[in-house]
């Protein structure tokens, strides 16, 4: 009888750790993120920046993993990886880089997934990057920047 009550508590206790483990909703939202994305809008500084030089910002998130590139300059990348807090609101991403005179340090950014198009509002020309900003707006001379990707479809 001990047992049997044993195994039956060791088989509840397993099932209810997988059930939790599957509803991690961060590790969903990595899975959403995954392939390539490419620049369709960038704002800087309270302005737009051409299309012709957004359109060549590719970035791809490979597990944890994310590298920047810019597709007009073949080998020019940066290696970060990121974290995701989707409980907030807005949505927190943390971006670590991993190269660049930006080596080591942590954008904390927000973003926005809606299927195929990933909004990012990030610290870029800050002292501070660990100050997260609170809208996806950004103004004249905040040092904000704020990307608008779209996925890119395999052919």
């Amino acid at each position: 009888m001990i047992r049997a009550v044993t195994v039956a508590l060791l088989t509840l206790f397993a099932s209810h750790g997988t059930a939790v483990r599957a509803a991690d909703p961060a590790a969903d939202e990595v899975k959403k993120l995954q392939g390539e994305w490419a620049a369709v809008e960038v704002e800087l500084n309270g302005k737009k920046v051409g299309k012709d030089d957004a359109k060549s910002m590719r970035f791809v998130f490979k597990d944890n993993e994310l590298v920047a590139r810019d597709t007009d300059k073949p080998g020019r990348e940066r290696k970060k990886t990121f974290k995701l807090d989707p409980s907030k609101t807005p949505k927190e991403i943390d971006i670590t880089s991993l190269d660049g005179q930006e080596k080591d340090k942590t954008a904390a950014c927000i973003y926005k997934l809606d299927v195929d198009r990933l909004t990012i509002c990030m610290p870029y020309f800050v002292e501070d990057a660990s100050v997260r900003p609170k809208e996806f707006k950004v103004g004249a001379k905040d040092g904000l920047m704020l990307l608008t990707l779209e996925r890119v479809k395999a052919k």
